[in-house]
């Protein structure tokens, strides 16, 4: 989704002034974590042969005792990445990283980022860190996500949660990861993962079901926990608050111009304007409203 300036600034979290102010996110132009001038040389790769159901992995390539040598306790941590080739047409990309403690039983952690169409990787090398948590794969999804490539069949927060139990059922099967099926489940994600979250829990817990149900068969996953940071839930209510928040907020931070705000309040309130989209889209909008609606943002 596309956010209009004011909306972009608005959701700057307190966090990142504080790091910049440290010197740990750069400002570049001035922007905060702004691009650099280098240029860079993208090379494409040849096509690599699909094995419907099956991992294609890369074990310890590095990084956290590479890159982040200076960590003592992270340069032993076990770490795996690749992809799930769930279809002979679909591969979801995946990087998992084992405990720093007792990795055999702690719990297994998926990161989602949010969008949709977000990487998980803005996650695991921007926000989280790779080498300071649980047991944690982060996940690139749906198919079209970050390096996730293929033919892009998803269009729903439901469709995407029975490729990804496609995929775990894959992941767990495999045997360097299949003695986490035992370990508690939990499910970590941000932002739009405040919509595709729940609805992820809700499909595990229902294929749990059906398994012990002899419905279906597979793998249960041992569901335990589902955590959502910043989520999107209610596009109705957050909305207008991003207009509140960025006139009025504790830090006593002025965020953005207050002619900024002034088109704001206007753009929300006004006949045909963001709130009455949203309302159009809640009532069973269709694919003009909400194109409409990214226009309007």
């Amino acid at each position: 989704m596309l956010l209009p300036k004011w909306l972009a600034l608005a959701v700057i979290p307190s966090a990142t002034l504080a790091l910049k102010s440290t010197g740990e996110i750069p400002e570049r132009n001035g922007v905060i974590g702004g691009v650099g001038d280098k240029s860079f040389t993208i090379k494409t790769t040849p096509a690599v042969a699909r094995t419907p159901g099956k991992l294609r992995v890369t074990e310890n390539s590095g990084i956290c005792g590479k890159f982040f040598a200076l960590f003592k306790t992270t340069q032993n941590v076990y770490q795996a990445s690749g992809y799930g080739d769930i279809a002979a047409n679909q591969s979801i990309w995946f990087w998992y990283f084992d405990a720093r403690k007792n990795p055999a039983n702690a719990p297994l952690v998926l990161w989602f980022n949010g969008g949709p169409g977000s990487s998980s990787m803005i996650g695991l090398l921007q926000e989280n860190g790779p080498c300071r948590i649980t047991n944690d794969s982060y996940i690139d999804q749906p198919v079209g996500v970050g390096f996730s490539h293929g033919e892009e069949k998803v269009g729903t927060s439901e469709e995407a949660a029975a490729d990804l139990w496609t995929f775990l059922q894959m992941f767990l099967a495999d045997e360097r990861f299949a003695h986490l099926v035992k370990n508690d489940l939990g499910i970590w994600t941000e932002s739009y993962g405040g919509h595709y979250g729940p609805v992820f829990a809700k499909y595990f817990l229902a294929q749990n079901t059906a398994i012990r149900g002899h419905t279906t068969a597979g793998v249960h996953l041992n569901m335990k926990a589902l955590g959502i940071g910043n989520g999107i839930t209610d596009s109705f209510t957050q909305y207008s608050e991003y207009i509140t928040y960025a006139e009025e907020n504790p830090y006593v931070v002025t965020l953005v111009p207050t002619d900024w705000i002034a088109d704001a309040k206007t753009a929300w309130n006004q006949t045909g304007g963001c709130k009455d989209q949203i309302i159009a889209c809640n009532n069973g909008g269709n694919d003009t409203v909400q194109q409409r609606i990214q226009q309007a943002l």
